[in-house]
Order: C-alpha cells, then sequence, then structure tokens
C-alpha cells in the first residue's frame, strides 16, 4: 500500500533493582519500515538492531525525543569491527527505529 507505513512492534522488559528489589520496566521498541529496509540492505540482522536499541554502550541526544544509540559489533561476514548506530525516536509509550547504518570509522562517531 503506498503512503502507509509499517512497523514492526518488539516489546521487551528490563530488570531494575531498587530498594524494594528487582521491578519490571516494559516498554517497547518499535521498527518503522524504512528501518528495516536500510538494515537489510546494509546486511544487519533485526536482532542486531534491536540488541543496539535496547542496550547500547553509548547514547547521543540529537534533540528532544531523537537519540543514536551506538555499539561496536564484529559481523560475521568478514570479523570486521563496526559501529552500528541506530537512530530512534523516543516516546512514552514506545520508541520507534526510524533508520540504521554501520560504519568503520568508529572513530569519527565514537565518545569518549
Amino acid at each position: 500500500m503506498t503512503g502507509q507505513r509499517s512497523l514492526v512492534t518488539v516489546s521487551f522488559w528490563a530488570g531494575r533493582v531498587g530498594r524494594s528489589g528487582v521491578s519490571r520496566l516494559s516498554g517497547e521498541i518499535k521498527i518503522s519500515e524504512h528501518a528495516s529496509n536500510q538494515a537489510s540492505r546494509r546486511g544487519l540482522s533485526e536482532t542486531t538492531v534491536l540488541d543496539v536499541a535496547r542496550a547500547p554502550e553509548q547514547r547521543v541526544a540529537i534533540r528532544p525525543g531523537r537519540e543514536i544509540r551506538q555499539s561496536r559489533i564484529t559481523l560475521p561476514a568478514g570479523g570486521k569491527l563496526y559501529l552500528v548506530r541506530v537512530v530512534v525516536d523516543t516516546g512514552p509509550q514506545a520508541d520507534t527505529v526510524v533508520t540504521v547504518y554501520r560504519t568503520s570509522r568508529i572513530d569519527k562517531y565514537w565518545s569518549g
């Protein structure tokens, strides 16, 4: 269908230790059709995209409501180290992956 966006929704939870023990934090990560297409085109699995979106090594704020979540990943094809950057729109109910790409120029984008 032309003009309609498609999203893949993944629910997850993460444990957080507080004074009363472990509580559950729930949330959703949606992957836009564009992000899914870009991941496929760039040889990135949906699992890799979701892993970076859920637990990035670094987060870079772009503007309110948008951030880049990035992690260094060794891809099976060739065993080369890449920086996978996942652009995420954050929301109160769900986060949406807008696009994703990988780069070998880790030093250019890595903070610290």
